[in-house]
């Protein structure tokens, strides 16, 4: 009896740990084809920069408003600020006004500079023809003036005007406010012209007691010079793999004044 009793408590006992161990036993499911892990992604999503930007909007860009900054050159003295678009403490940007003085007048020009390679300007290529025109003016006072008058000139003047020579030049483009510009445009980094002024020169080449000669020598080079407004540059930046695209917003006032109004690049 005593046996019995013992074998029937440890069954009891049996059965009990082995209800325990079943439902403490957890399922393994292999994934299948239909079944998946979910997994944490803690990367941060990449900002695709546009390859496309509208001239004038600031959307996303690095802005700089210079309050119409004006470069201005007094006469005989030359004048120029730099400007560091993207604002990385590197200048890209240089804008200089020349006003020159001489005994036979004085003349004016601006240009625009890119500082280095990584910086460059929308631009288009197109064709320009010089001209070489002379002509003789004769004067009757108490004595006679003969002008020998030599003119380079970037348009034809005379129908007699000669063809100096047909070049192909590369040319800032202008734009205006909604314009788009594009990475595929053509960009250049180099030194344009903003202005030149028109020049002359002249010296008395022979004279007699009632007969003076003068030889006067001119260019005419104004046919590309910017409006009097203001206008739009498209800019391109490649720097550390990256291309970024922007805009500044100038005026030129003559060869001897020029305002900077604002900038913009992609961040």
């Amino acid at each position: 009896m005593q046996i019995l009793r013992l074998v029937f408590r440890f069954t009891l006992i049996a059965i009990f740990i082995g209800l325990l161990t079943w439902t403490c036993d957890k399922e393994v499911v292999e994934p299948g084809n239909n079944d998946t892990i979910p997994e944490y992604n803690d990367t941060i999503p990449e900002y695709n920069r546009s390859e496309i930007l509208v001239i004038g909007d600031t959307s996303n860009t690095l802005f700089i408003d210079f309050d119409s900054l004006l470069i201005n050159a007094e006469p005989g003295t030359t004048e120029s600020y730099e400007i560091d678009i993207d604002k990385d403490g590197s200048n890209d940007i240089k804008l200089t006004a020349h006003y020159t003085v001489a005994p036979s007048g004085g003349w004016s020009s601006s240009e625009i500079e890119c500082l280095d390679s990584t910086i460059n300007l929308s631009v288009h290529e197109t064709y320009d023809t010089s001209f070489n025109h002379f002509h003789i003016d004769t004067f009757y006072w108490d004595w006679v003036q003969i002008n020998l008058v030599h003119i380079w000139s970037c348009r034809r003047i005379d129908t007699s005007d000669t063809i100096r020579g047909i070049s192909n030049v590369v040319e800032l483009s202008l734009h205006e406010t909604g314009d788009t510009i594009s990475i595929e445009n053509m960009w250049f980094s180099d030194k344009f012209k903003l202005w030149r002024s028109n020049n002359e020169d002249y010296a008395v080449i022979s004279e007699t007691l009632d007969t003076v000669k003068v030889q006067f020598v001119g260019n005419i080079i104004d046919c590309d010079n910017f409006p009097l407004r203001p206008v739009y540059l498209g800019l391109k930046q490649q720097k550390n793999g990256e291309t970024r695209l922007g805009w500044m917003k100038i005026r030129n006032h003559r060869g001897y004044e020029i305002t900077v109004y604002e900038t913009a690049i992609q961040k």
